[in-house]
């Protein structure tokens, strides 16, 4: 089973872009993924666990997270009217992975959900060329934002520059990984059909191929750009 959501912490800044340490820019850091195992016991579950079909003993937990800092020049057209220029935009993206599994779970059931955790990396590898490719489209795009006040305009701004860079990136990584496990579930049945897990996970991918083979297309998993 596979339980995914998309966690998006939008950091708002309005200040000139002096305020930034880096300077001026876009900046983008990946975080290598992280993998937590977790067994319990299906009498007492732990309250921590995601909610579970019933009958099923392993759930595969993933989040494509972002954290988006945009930046720019504010220019105040009237009361709770302005206009943002973007100058500075930084992300920062992680994959945290929980595997969830039965006391004693079967082999099979932890072949699978590796898949469903294969196939979760797989589109998560290129994430960073995606966030520089999102960050770089609204580097000096003007957005108008309003409120009851200027600081609720600027947030408005600056809220319609994140959610657009958002909306790329996890259209990219995110909406096809679930795809993807989807099309995994019914190859495999859940595990039930016979046939290699892997191979399965690999299959489901081929249908919608990352570029270089799901490898990532940088070699350091942070990377900076300048526009």
């Amino acid at each position: 089973m596979l339980r995914t959501c998309a966690a998006v912490t939008a950091l708002l800044f309005f200040a000139a872009a002096s305020a930034w340490a880096q300077g001026p820019g876009l900046t983008v850091h990946k975080a290598a993924p992280t993998v937590a195992h977790r067994t319990f016991d299906p009498k007492h579950p732990p309250q921590d666990i995601p909610v579970m079909v019933s009958g099923e003993a392993g759930l595969l937990h993933y989040e494509f997270t972002t954290d988006i800092g945009v930046g720019g020049d504010t220019d105040v057209l009237g009361p709770g009217n302005v206009n943002v220029t973007i100058d500075t935009v930084d992300i920062n993206l992680s994959l945290p992975i929980t595997m969830w599994l039965e006391n004693n779970a079967p082999q099979r059931l932890v072949e699978h959900e590796t898949g469903h955790m294969s196939i979760s990396e797989y589109y998560y590898a290129n994430i960073d060329v995606y966030a520089r490719r999102a960050g770089q489209a609204v580097m000096g795009k003007t957005f108008n934002g309003t409120g009851k006040d200027k600081q609720s305009a600027v947030n408005n701004a600056t809220d319609k520059a994140v959610k657009q860079i958002e909306k790329e990136i996890l259209d990219q990584t995110r909406v096809r990984a679930v795809a993807c496990n989807d099309r995994y579930d019914k190859i495999t049945d859940h595990s039930r059909n016979p046939g290699s897990q892997a191979d399965a996970a690999a299959k489901a991918e081929s249908d919608d191929p990352e570029p270089n083979g799901g490898k990532p297309a940088t070699a350091q998993p942070s990377a900076s750009a300048q526009p």
